[in-house]
């Protein structure tokens, strides 16, 4: 697809509303099937649902250029970004800066106008997540690649203000190397498949 170079005022807003087959105010939290290893490419979640109870905050990215595509089941899609150039995200209380990311973004439930994501994030170069101003977390970490994964429930949608926005994937080996991550913690979520991984 052509390239759209955006002038943001506000805002791009992903994946809003409720997740797909979710009534308004139930809760969906399927269970995790049975996955095998050939299915697990790291594209998308292979209809994985990460475990964790939810956390409440905004899912939020700034970034110079980000590329936006779709993968998964057209029943069970999976947002999938590259950014590069200043990133910066909001992880709930959490702020990341990095140079480069690669982001899995899926609705897996919600209540009323809330909506359950669950989401992967493989960061190249983060500086340190820092506290958001009114938060009193104080984790700081840093890293040349540091996945972080979890699960946050949010009235707001996902908001993306890219100076520059790009319709399909992006064809760079930091992508295939984020799959490659997220393939190996499908495979072995008891925390041996990569190291550093995080979970909020």
């Amino acid at each position: 697809m052509p390239a759209r170079s955006l002038a943001l005022a506000a805002a791009v807003h992903l994946l809003a509303g409720s997740a797909s087959g979710a009534p308004d105010g139930v809760a969906k939290q399927p269970e995790s099937p049975a996955l095998s290893p050939v299915d697990i490419t790291g594209k998308d979640f292979a209809g994985y649902r990460f475990q964790e109870p939810a956390r409440e905050g905004r899912l939020g990215f700034t970034c110079s250029r980000a590329n936006v595509w779709k993968t998964g089941p057209k029943d069970d899609p999976v947002t999938r970004m590259y950014l590069e150039g200043d990133v910066k995200a909001k992880l709930g209380a959490l702020e990341f800066s990095a140079a480069r990311a690669v982001v899995w973004l899926q609705p897996i439930g919600g209540t009323g106008t809330a909506t359950e994501y669950q989401f992967f994030i493989y960061f190249d170069r983060v500086s340190m997540p820092t506290a958001a101003p009114d938060s009193s977390n104080t984790i700081t970490l840093s890293g040349d690649r540091v996945p972080v994964k979890g699960v946050l429930r949010t009235s707001e949608g996902v908001t993306l203000m890219p100076d520059l926005l790009l319709d399909g994937p992006a064809d760079d080996p930091l992508v295939r190397e984020g799959e490659r991550a997220l393939a190996a913690y499908l495979r072995d979520p008891s925390g041996t498949g990569i190291a550093a991984r995080r979970t909020l």
